[in-house]
């Protein structure tokens, strides 16, 4: 016979994610994190739009391009588009 913790992992949480020990409390904290994670993003994403209110010359200073922020702002949720302006920003200066 098996217990409520393993039949919820066999059903609901894949073992690639969490392991054979891994119970319910576990898969709620993934969750969370996953969420999180993502929503904070798409706050960030929006963020951008007032970038692109942002005078070139002030653009110049951060060292992008309104193209370079259009572009970041564009990315999927699953990559940063902060570190991915920040790679661009580097690149622009010459510093790698």
């Amino acid at each position: 016979m098996t217990t409520m913790d393993e039949t919820y992992q066999n059903t609901l949480a894949p073992k690639y994610l969490f392991g054979a020990r891994a119970g319910r409390r576990s898969y709620l904290a993934w969750l969370h994190r996953f969420i999180k994670l993502w929503s904070q993003r798409y706050v960030d994403r929006l963020a951008y739009r007032n970038m692109l209110d942002l005078d070139e010359s002030i653009l110049r200073d951060i060292g992008v391009t309104r193209e370079d922020v259009i572009r970041a702002s564009k990315l999927p949720l699953s990559r940063n588009a902060a570190e991915e302006l920040h790679r661009i920003a580097l690149g622009n200066r010459g510093v790698f």
